[in-house]
């Protein structure tokens, strides 16, 4: 068959060892009916294909996987998407989740300038798990609220024998999410559950955010320590935003609101009014609960997808449409 006919392109180099020693080496059939070209390396002897290392590898259906790809664009349900591509609900979990994982494990580069950062709440969730304790499972509803555990009673405040004791009150607390955002970038980070502390706040600060930029924090004094703590300036953001307001009314207003939102605390001058970071929790209230296991998936999700497809702004906090990283050649 001639290579025309495989709809590929040519391979430059071997995924393996990185060896630009490449011939053809048969080729393969999809669930299509289309065949794809297969490589052999002659440094190291291993094969490959086009879709070696990305993450359509070893998936049948690659027109299938290149449609859901586009529908995460859309936030459709699961359900829905499987009933589109014709594929098992199952199937449908597992390649958004193999997807979502691609984006979550990109490197990301720290925001600086001026960045506006808060903290919101996602509530603790094992949706889905049938061999967890927390609530919603066999385990937590039996062990922890009736005492009772796969061998019959237990005593009150024992556990069965291997496994943990599930406790509401400390591995159920909902998840500190943190939102870092600037005119240009967009950055999403899980802190971790319980109270929001100085350490907390400025563990996502170091992760998120270049030393000596302005932060401008919407939250309480935590955020105040922590920058103090690494060397952050802080502002407070609730300020900043109500001096870009105003506070007279008509034409003034907003010449008085533009004039106030270039001034920042103490004379600094912004390159761009202060505004409200975009937090994802009313997006995230649409799956009706998010397993907490997979929240950096859908944080990513958002981010790379949702953000940069339905915002005016989006091109701009980004690099690139997430998307563009999970299509493949084949």
């Amino acid at each position: 068959m001639a290579p025309e006919s495989l709809g590929l392109s040519h391979v430059n180099c071997c995924p393996a060892c990185g060896g630009d020693s490449v011939i053809r080496h048969g080729s393969f059939r999809m669930a299509s009916g289309r065949r794809v070209q297969r490589y052999l390396c002659k440094a190291c002897r291993r094969t490959f294909s086009p879709n070696t290392g990305t993450p359509a590898y070893r998936i049948r259906k690659q027109e299938q996987w290149r449609e859901m790809i586009e529908l995460l664009a859309g936030s459709l349900p699961l359900r829905r998407v499987a009933s589109r591509l014709g594929i098992a609900l199952s199937t449908a979990f597992h390649w958004r989740h193999r997807a979502l994982a691609v984006l979550s494990a990109q490197p990301r580069e720290k925001l600086s300038g001026d960045v506006r950062v808060e903290t919101f709440h996602v509530k603790y969730s094992e949706k889905g798990s049938r061999t967890t304790n927390g609530p919603g499972s066999w385990g937590y509803w039996n062990i922890v609220r009736r005492g009772i555990g796969p061998e019959g009673p237990i005593r009150p405040g024992l556990a069965p024998a291997g496994r943990n004791r599930f406790q509401l009150l400390i591995d159920g607390r909902p998840v500190n999410v943190m939102v870092a955002e600037t005119e240009s970038g967009y950055e999403l980070g899980i802190l971790g559950q319980g109270r929001r502390t100085p350490d907390l706040v400025g563990t996502g600060l170091s992760r998120m955010v270049r030393p000596g930029s302005r932060v401008f924090a919407f939250g309480g004094h935590e955020y105040q320590k922590a920058c103090e703590t690494l060397g952050y300036v802080h502002r407070d953001g609730f300020a900043a935003v109500s001096r870009g307001r105003g506070s007279t009314a008509g034409e003034e207003q907003g010449e008085t609101g533009l004039l106030q939102a270039a001034t920042g605390a103490e004379g600094e001058v912004n390159a761009d009014p202060i505004r409200f970071p975009n937090l994802p929790a009313w997006w995230l209230r649409q799956f009706r609960g998010v397993a907490t296991k997979y929240l950096d998936h859908y944080l990513a999700w958002f981010r790379d997808i949702v953000r940069v497809v339905e915002y005016p702004d989006g091109n701009n906090i980004a690099p690139v449409d997430g998307r563009a990283l999970l299509r493949n050649p084949a």
